[in-house]
């Protein structure tokens, strides 16, 4: 048996060894990415095929075998660099039997924080705008967000139902020449309780042939890297500080109350290619702290605690808890009070 498909039928024991919490869907296993963390419970899956992908940082560039994600657990685990001989060998005495033969061992792993040539997808705001009427998003701003600040990060709306991004507010990734190079969608349609996708409420639920990606809360465009990029990096510019934030949404309420240096790292912790562009900014505008302002729950802490080590070698680091789960969920005068006295 291929040790790709050895590993998928004895997947139960490694979820347990490594503390994974995947949850079974079928053939399937889903949950939260164990490589970069998160909470998103949908994020990552395991396939029958023997294979593994993280649909949110996209931690590896397409889906992987699954030697390659025990190699990975394992360096984690034990602070020590796998091979991949000495990771079947693990395989072998700790979850198979010792003469299992598997004959597809697997080229190196290419992670994901090698630089890559991101795709233009729009030349301009323009163009951009073109797509994403209208601008700025209604959704947004009856999040309570105002209409100068949504506008201003040219975020809207597909209403385009033949498109994969349909009714979703769409949030653009500009380069640092005004090109939009990805793009992210929140859906607008409600959790199915049912199935735990969002899809219309008189809509029937995926089927595991129907692409269960394009149900997810958040969606990324083709080939666009979270994992390599941080949001709103185009608008920063010399300063004391540096705020780093989870997603869009926090950024954009730094931003109304006057914190202009934030970014967001799409997710709980940075990946390694954010550590290697959050080094270069800091260079290129010469910040020289930063402060982490986490989701105050249990995988936002864990994260931001993670990045603030990652970065430690380079820049003053320091973790900021909001009072609340969520600091866009704050008013800008509560933001204000509350970073006075820690800031």
């Amino acid at each position: 048996m291929p040790v790709s498909l050895a590993i998928v039928e004895h997947f139960h024991k490694i979820n347990g060894y490594f503390e994974l919490g995947l949850r079974q869907e079928g053939n399937q296993w889903v949950g939260c990415c164990p490589l970069h963390g998160g909470d998103n419970d949908t994020a990552f899956r395991i396939y029958e095929t023997g294979t593994f992908f993280c649909f949110t940082k996209r931690c590896v560039e397409q889906k992987n075998h699954l030697l390659a994600l025990v190699r990975l657990l394992l360096n984690k685990k034990n602070n020590y660099t796998y091979g991949y001989q000495e990771t079947v060998e693990w395989l072998r005495s700790n979850i198979f039997e010792n003469d299992t033969v598997f004959p597809d061992i697997p080229k190196p792993i290419r992670t994901a924080f090698v630089p890559y040539e991101p795709k233009v997808l729009f030349e301009n705001a323009a163009d951009w705008a073109r797509f994403a009427s209208p601008i700025p998003s209604a959704w947004y701003i009856a999040k309570g967000f105002t209409e100068k600040t949504v506008k201003r990060f040219h975020i809207g709306e597909c209403h385009d139902n033949t498109h994969r991004f349909y009714n979703r507010v769409i949030v653009p990734h500009f380069n640092g020449q005004g090109q939009v190079i990805g793009m992210t969608g929140r859906t607008m349609y409600p959790q199915c309780r049912a199935c735990g996708l969002y899809h219309a409420a008189d809509a029937m639920c995926p089927t595991k042939h129907s692409g269960k990606g394009v149900y997810a809360k958040w969606l990324h465009s083709p080939g666009f890297r979270t994992s390599q990029c941080l949001y709103a990096d185009w608008q920063l510019t010399t300063g004391k500080v540096l705020y780093l934030v989870e997603s869009v949404g926090n950024v954009l309420r730094l931003r109304e109350c006057g914190l202009h240096n934030a970014v967001a790292q799409y997710g709980s912790s940075l990946s390694t290619g954010q550590v290697y562009r959050l080094k270069e900014l800091i260079r290129q505008y010469n910040i020289p702290q930063v402060i982490i302002v986490p989701d105050n729950d249990g995988a936002g802490i864990s994260g931001a605690k993670k990045s603030a080590a990652k970065i430690a070698e380079f820049t003053a680091a320091r973790v900021v808890v909001p009072p609340v789960n969520d600091v866009a969920a704050m008013k800008c005068d509560a933001v204000r009070r509350w970073l006075q006295t820690r800031v």
